[in-house]
């Protein structure tokens, strides 16, 4: 290691875990009023090299929005201010103790935008103090650190960029170039954390069964792939949905719809998935999805393709993956 050049160090912060390079140390996230207590604390018993250290934070230290385009910002000072307003929005009061950036996009373009405690960044700064071993050079959230990482190895038209984590998940689509986290979706289930998040977020946008489940909307989506279950398949290809032992087991729902758009979409494909032993000679219940609808079944066996078959060969194609193949 080179006195002058020290070597770079990645210290990732997590709730439970911190991780220096390939070593890890255990936190207690239950430790002190905030999530990052834990890790601060356990940070603070590491014997850091020398080196010069980037710091990257859990999405779960790190809130993020879908900032809209605005015209009339001309100073760093009204960037904030706006950044500040659109997540006090979401998140209310707490928003004011944040440090906020947004990232670069096309002009009339949303930005995606981040949001860390102040006091966070504070506490690891006071970690790597002023002619000490270890240089802190960097603090990056998870996602921003991972796309940089990947972003030589997108496709230029655009792919969905998915961290997973310890009861946390980060989706974000790049696509024109630039970063964005809309979320379009028909309903909001979950806690009370979810929908204080969720209320007044421009990244959520709610639409009816008309926009989410429309057949015409979702086939304009390349490569768009619909994968239901069923109770039961036909030799020829049909799909009872509906009744099991002539109970009724269906309830409102939009899988016809889904198959249809994906049959539609280009390069998109409908995938039915059933047990072998549910690939029947006759149905014991109504047809919710025509053959002419099915395209590819898929058992345990195997999977094979309809599409394009007669009668006779969606027989010979679908018996191979029965459970009497």
């Amino acid at each position: 290691m080179s006195r002058l050049f020290p070597e770079p160090l990645h210290v990732r912060l997590a709730p439970g875990e911190i991780a220096l390079g390939a070593k890890r140390y255990p936190c207690d996230p239950a430790f002190g009023q905030e999530p990052w207590h834990g890790a601060i604390e356990a940070m603070k018993s590491i014997p850091f090299p020398r080196s010069r250290v980037t710091v990257v934070l859990s999405n779960h230290f790190v809130r993020y929005a879908l900032v809209p385009w605005s015209d009339a910002l001309s100073t760093p000072a009204e960037e904030e201010a706006y950044l500040r307003h659109q997540f006090g929005k979401i998140h209310g009061e707490r928003a004011k103790s944040w440090l906020l950036r947004a990232s670069e996009a096309p002009r009339g373009e949303a930005r995606l935008a981040s949001a860390v405690d102040a006091e966070l960044i504070a506490a690891i700064k006071a970690l790597f103090p002023k002619g000490g071993k270890a240089k802190l050079v960097s603090v990056q959230p998870a996602l921003m650190h991972a796309f940089n990482g990947a972003r030589r190895g997108l496709p230029d038209e655009g792919a969905w960029f998915v961290i997973a984590e310890l009861e946390r998940a980060c989706v974000a689509l790049h696509a024109k170039g630039a970063l964005t986290g809309e979320i379009r979706g028909g309903c909001l289930m979950g806690t009370q954390d979810l929908f204080d998040w969720a209320r007044e977020n421009p990244q959520v946008r709610l639409h009816s069964s008309d926009y989410t489940h429309g057949a015409a909307v979702l086939a304009k989506l390349e490569r768009f792939v619909a994968i239901n279950s069923a109770v039961e398949v036909d030799l020829t290809g049909q799909v009872n949905a509906e009744v099991a032992r002539a109970s009724y087991v269906g309830a409102v729902g939009g899988a016809l719809d889904f198959i249809r758009a994906a049959n539609q979409s280009p390069g998109g494909v409908a995938l039915i998935c059933v047990p072998s032993n549910r690939v029947v000679k006759k149905l014991s219940g109504p047809v919710a999805t025509p053959r002419s609808e099915a395209a590819v079944i898929v058992t345990e066996k195997g999977a094979v393709d309809l599409r394009g078959c007669t009668l006779r060969e969606r027989e010979e194609r679908l018996r191979a993956i029965s459970e009497n193949s």
